[in-house]
């Protein structure tokens, strides 16, 4: 046969080929339609759909063939060229990127009822191989055959076995056979003279050769019950993935240059985003974005009309491409040791952007040497390697680490990126001081850990099925000694653990998100008119649904329960209060109320008995009871509760003392008066200041009378505070200002209801000595200063209108 010939001669890329494996992979579904799969032949489509649907998602640069055996008709280009051979095999899609036809063609497939008509399983794995070269020629791909089929027709030229095998070696051509209806006791060595091939009925004969053809092919290669191909092609995967370089550069550790070659090993993987289409119909969306002046709307601006601009606090400054060029940084590609430091004074939380790892160059036999000397030393000595990392020409330099990794005959780094002095945040929190449980909380605290550690669980649940084994099987030799018996179990026990299942293993937990955005967008391609998948089953065995059976975590969740169960016993949450107050109107639920049953009482509710802002503007002083003794607040004792806790870290206060150290326009009152009331140096003017600009902001950036009653208040804690602190001049300077900013612009009904009619006035003498007005002159203080109307300018008679074209 020409064709047998052709498969024999290997192509000159093969011996050369890279050790990675090809980015994309070119492949092909045989599909068994005869009179032998009237019974199976809906499973076998719906195995090949589900390969197909594979490479839309996880591969979509792969191309994938559709072969129908057993069709009445013959369509294939072997065929062609010897119409007596390749006989009842159709190619029904070529070798392309698969679409939505794919599926529509294999669900079209129907079995043939013609007893007569068969295939020969050996033509059709020539004629897939054929169809692959047709497509992909001598180019880098991985290759690859599925035959779905019960193998039940007869092998009318056996002695073309050897020579196909060599062929599919040849071309890399992987052979994966899910077989319909095939004995479970393999036999691999078929050629074996033990079996009597008389005996054997066709199809039986079929599955020994295919089982000789995998095992002759590769690992690659295999043969697999068709429940086993529906199982994995349900389970959860992840995206594939081409290896290829992320960065190729010189690692300079002083003098010594080392090209190496950056790949990476853990990125968070997003979410595809959403395109858009025109909604009848499947034409892609273009964007078409123009640019027009504020001032002319009507008039669009072209590229020489516009420039660049960057934002310098409030201001924009213009700038050119000449500008733009010289402020771009210059840097040249490349890896620059710095120096080493003791690995375990990295600290894991300030590691960025994932991991990457770092490799010599391909074929750089003497750099590979030299870098895996230095990793051998890193790893002895426990060093890691800060460096300096530009990634191509004039991009920014960035700070990373590199720590070794040797295992056996590799050698490798792991590159993470550090943070630079901007990159960090700094934040005090409030020391728990007061935190010591008692020795039995403490015993049951450890206890529980104990109980919910993996790696002993898994140990312990080995153990026990080694123990079972045992039991079950027990040592064939009696007269052995107890302690020997002992010492087995162990053993076994411990090859057990160390042999069984990592619990929330990563290669094995998947992101939920992720995968429920497939399963929704596949369901959703099948079923156009069919309401979205829910969550995925498989996912909530390993990232949901903890406690649920068949879920990963729910033994180690059901052996702990007693411990999680004394624990809360001795740490019960806080029961809710039945407050009337705090269940009417004006109260508020935390996000962690409800999700810890942790009883929090509403600021709104504390104000409304007396506390906070306005029991201090009652009393003048913080903290005062209602009969005037001041109770100065310890934010360290254990009276501070959580509500305490989560405003303090929305308005901004320093947890470590307990004061204010900025006026906010979150909560502007609370914030002024914990900063005016502050220990040590006087911040009653900076206070004064910030709540001025507060105020002024919130007027600024207000929907309407949204904010307010917010500056309402402000005002009123501003007034009270001059005149404790003997500073009349600072108020009604303001107070004034404020009249002449807002009582002629947007906000003149703030000025009216909220300060005017609110009785919030100037403040006089008679209130605090070192003011300069008298009280005619604060009730007239507003009318004297009040912006004169504005004339209505008229245009004169013989001025030309340019409405009167419209008459």
């Amino acid at each position: 046969n020409s064709f047998c010939t052709l498969l024999v001669v290997a192509p000159l890329w093969t011996a050369t080929m890279s050790a990675a494996p090809p980015a994309r992979e070119a492949s092909v579904v045989i599909v068994d339609t005869s009179h032998h799969m009237r019974d199976h032949l809906s499973v076998a489509k719906n195995v090949c759909a589900s390969l197909i649907q594979q490479k839309f998602v996880f591969a979509p640069r792969d191309l994938v063939g559709v072969v129908a055996g057993g069709t009445a008709a013959t369509v294939n280009r072997l065929n062609t060229a010897a119409p007596a051979e390749y006989q009842n095999l159709t190619v029904t899609r070529p070798v392309m990127s698969p679409n939505a036809d794919y599926l529509k063609a294999i669900d079209a497939l129907t079995c043939n009822p013609d007893t007569s008509v068969s295939f020969d399983v050996l033509d059709a794995i020539v004629v897939a191989v054929d169809a692959i070269h047709e497509a992909v020629a001598d180019k880098k791909y991985g290759r690859r055959i599925f035959l779905v089929s019960s193998c039940a027709g007869a092998v009318k030229r056996k002695e073309q076995l050897a020579a196909i095998i060599d062929g599919l070696k040849a071309r890399g051509v992987a052979l994966v056979v899910i077989g319909v209806d095939f004995d479970d006791d393999e036999d691999e060595d078929a050629a074996s003279a033990n079996i009597d091939w008389a005996k054997l009925t066709m199809k039986q004969q079929n599955e020994k050769v295919l089982h000789f053809m995998c095992a002759q092919l590769g690992q690659e290669s295999l043969v697999v019950a068709v429940h086993d191909a529906v199982s994995a092609l349900g389970a959860l995967r992840k995206k594939h993935l081409a290896q290829r370089a992320y960065c190729k550069c010189v690692l300079d550790i002083g003098d010594i240059r080392i090209p190496v070659a950056l790949f990476v090993k853990a990125l968070k993987q997003s979410i595809p985003s959403f395109g858009k289409l025109v909604a009848k119909g499947d034409e892609p969306v273009v964007y078409d974005r123009r640019y027009f002046s504020v001032r002319k709307p009507d008039v669009e601006l072209d590229a020489s009309e516009r420039v660049k601009a960057y934002r310098y606090g409030r201001s924009a400054i213009p700038v050119n491409d000449v500008d733009v060029a010289q402020m771009k940084f210059k840097s040249e590609r490349g890896m620059s040791a710095l120096g080493f430091v003791p690995a375990e004074q990295i600290p894991l939380h300030i590691l960025q952007g994932g991991s990457k790892m770092l490799t010599p160059v391909h074929g750089d036999t003497i750099g590979a040497g030299a870098f895996g000397a230095f990793v051998i030393a890193m790893h002895e000595l426990k060093r890691a390697m800060i460096v300096r990392f530009v990634r191509c020409t004039n991009a920014n330099p960035v700070l990373g680490v590199c720590f070794p990794s040797s295992k056996g005959d590799k050698q490798v780094m792991y590159y993470a990126n550090i943070p630079f002095a901007e990159d960090l945040r700094h934040y005090t929190f409030r020391k728990l001081d007061n935190v010591h449980g008692t020795p039995d909380e403490k015993k049951a605290i450890a206890d529980l850990v104990d109980a919910m550690d993996l790696d002993k669980f898994e140990r312990r649940q080995a153990a026990a099925a080694a123990g079972a084994d045992l039991a079950a099987h027990p040592s064939p030799s009696p007269a052995a000694p107890t302690g020997a018996t002992v010492s087995s179990s162990a053993g076994t026990a411990e090859s057990a653990a160390a042999g069984g299942a990592k619990l929330l293993s990563i290669k094995e937990t998947f992101d939920p998100a992720l995968q429920h955005y497939y399963a929704a967008v596949r369901e959703r391609y099948l079923r156009p008119d069919a309401p979205v998948a829910g969550m995925p089953p498989q996912v909530a065995k390993t990232s949901t649904n903890w406690g649920a059976p068949g879920s990963v975590l729910e033994p180690l969740l059901s052996s702990s329960a007693p411990q999680r169960k004394r624990v809360r016993d001795l740490l019960p949450p806080p029961a809710p209060k039945a407050d009337g107050a705090a269940a009417g109107k004006g109260s508020k639920t935390y996000w962690f109320q409800k999700a810890g049953e942790v009883a929090i009482e509403d600021p709104a509710v504390k104000a409304a008995r007396g506390e906070g802002a306005a029991h201090y503007l009652a009393s003048g002083t913080p903290g005062a009871t209602t009969t005037g003794a001041a109770t100065p607040a310890t934010p360290h004792t254990p009276s501070t509760t959580a509500a305490d806790v989560e405003d303090a870290l929305r308005v901004g206060v320093d947890l470590s003392t307990g004061a204010a150290m900025h006026v906010t326009t979150v909560d502007p009152v609370n914030t002024f008066l914990a900063l005016v009331n502050r220990k040590g140096e006087d911040h009653v003017a900076r206070a004064l200041h910030e709540l001025q600009e507060a105020i002024l902001q919130l007027l600024k950036v207000t929907v309407g009378p949204q904010y307010y009653p917010r500056c309402q208040d402000a005002l009123r804690a501003m007034r009270q505070v001059c005149v404790r602190e003997g500073e009349p001049g600072a108020f009604n300077s303001f107070l004034l200002h404020l009249m002449l900013t807002t009582k002629a612009g947007a906000h003149a009904s703030f000025w009216t209801e909220n300060v005017v009619n609110a009785g919030i006035r100037a403040i006089p003498k008679s209130e605090c000595p070192e003011s300069d007005l008298t009280d005619d002159a604060a009730r007239t203080f507003f009318d004297d200063r009040a912006p004169a109307p504005r004339a209505i300018i008229d245009d004169p008679a013989d001025e030309p209108s340019i409405f009167d074209d419209l008459e």
